[in-house]
């Protein structure tokens, strides 16, 4: 009922099947052309079950059109390279928006002409998503369709909270806030035993980037073929180090946060909502936890982690790229998208209406303060390449030198510029 609501109230597709009578201006239907069965095939390299991939493309599918048959095979980046190194590529790939690290400009299909040939209307995209996906073509080309976001926020652990007698995060803290809050946690943690296992606050989550994401920061210009390496580094290395170096908060070693936080270790960690979702779903968190909004800088007010999210992309070898657009279609209809935010997925579309059932059927997310995750707005897409890995990659590597008192943070910089400056040019050598 809920969908069927949605289907009469709006477009429940990216596309419309009609066109304009040039006499009166009104829309006329247009007669859908006869369909051949084809078979396409679909290379999946993000996190997609067998349930959710029949629940949101296979049986709409062939509900909808009935023609097109979809084998999938799943892999990883490496995966999807090996197959342009073949020659072998799927007709469609669900990938992350780092596809372009791929570094082959004409490995994907430009949809353009085809979205305006189906009517295809972009407006009902998550502009930010939009704007992302016109980063990936030249001169603002479409290559993909986003399917599902991911977010970044805080997530915390109300037990040790409890145990400590200290309130709870709060929507709205500023990262100096939440460093605060940690300072007094840690001191009730580590004053319960001289020796405590527990941590108040790890803001080291995966990479060095991460932090400083909402500053949308390039790490590489095209015109100069050099990495940027943009000064608010050494502002989150130094808010990153001054929270490892509260009494007791410094871990041993330098890694992810997300493991000690399932382990029921860690207070508050910054967390992207899918993993916290995937190991809430597979019981790996046995903990009473909750989440409220991304912490933000000052000037940085509102804005949260850098756009995440996973899309379809047409490889452009496909014979049948108006069939592939008609896969992402269904994808993309309202009725797939909200069933999707009821079972926790964060949808595409610019329709708020949409998250107003998010996670309704997903017992593991009743009680949380799961609405808090959209308070804050995603930070635009930085421009993601073949070079972009070799330059985040050492800045982690600058990070862990400071970390570990190798260096301090403009040295640790310095260096990261110049052995990103020669990763690059190593890799162009070899062109």
């Amino acid at each position: 009922m809920i969908a069927l609501t949605v289907g009469c109230s709006q477009s429940t597709t990216l596309f419309t099947n009609q066109s304009t009578n040039q006499s009166t201006g009104q829309p006329t239907a247009v007669a859908p052309a006869k369909l051949e069965p084809v078979t396409l095939t679909i290379l999946t390299t993000q996190p997609l079950t067998d349930e959710e991939f029949d629940k949101y493309i296979l049986t709409p599918l062939h509900n909808k059109y009935p023609h097109i048959t979809l084998t999938r095979t799943t892999g990883n980046f490496a995966t999807y390279k090996q197959t342009v190194v073949d020659g072998n590529m799927p007709d469609l790939l669900y990938a992350s928006p780092y596809l372009n690290r791929i570094g082959v400009d004409d490995a994907f299909y430009d949809l353009t002409p085809l979205v305006k040939k189906q009517n295809m209307d972009l407006s009902r995209l998550d502009p930010t998503l939009l704007e992302s996906v016109k980063k990936y073509g030249q001169n603002g080309q479409i290559v993909s369709i986003p399917f599902v976001q991911n977010t970044v926020a805080l997530f915390y652990n109300k037990d040790l909270f409890d145990r400590a007698g200290v309130e709870y995060p709060k929507d709205g803290m500023s990262w100096n806030d939440v460093a605060d809050l940690a300072r007094k946690m840690q001191g009730k943690l580590t004053s319960s035993s001289n020796e405590s296992p527990f941590r108040a606050l790890d803001p080291y989550y995966n990479n060095a980037f991460n932090l400083g994401s909402s500053y949308s920061a390039e790490v590489y210009d095209p015109k100069t073929g050099k990495a940027i390496i943009n000064p608010i580094w050494g502002k989150t290395f130094q808010f990153m180090m001054d929270v490892f170096n509260i009494p007791g908060n410094k871990p041993a070693k330098l890694a992810s946060n997300a493991s000690d936080f399932y382990a029921g270790n860690t207070a508050m960690i910054p967390q992207f909502y899918n993993s916290i979702l995937d190991n809430a779903l597979n019981g790996k968190i046995q903990f009473n936890w909750n989440v409220v909004q991304y912490p933000d800088f000052p000037d940085k007010k509102g804005v949260a982690h850098q756009v995440d999210f996973h899309q379809f992309v047409v490889s452009s070898t496909s014979k049948h790229a108006e069939d592939a657009l008609r896969v992402i279609e269904v994808a993309t209809s309202s009725e797939v998208q909200l069933e999707a935010s009821m079972m926790g997925k964060i949808p595409a579309l610019n329709d708020s209406s949409l998250l107003k059932s998010f996670g309704s059927g997903v017992p593991q997310l009743k009680g949380k303060n799961i609405q808090s995750m959209f308070k804050s707005k995603s930070a635009p897409l930085i421009r993601l390449d073949q070079y972009t890995d070799l330059v985040t990659n050492q800045l982690t590597a600058a990070f862990t030198d400071v970390f570990n008192g190798n260096a301090d943070i403009n040295t640790a910089l310095r260096t990261a510029e110049e052995k990103a400056n020669a990763d690059i040019a190593t890799q162009n050598s070899g062109k």
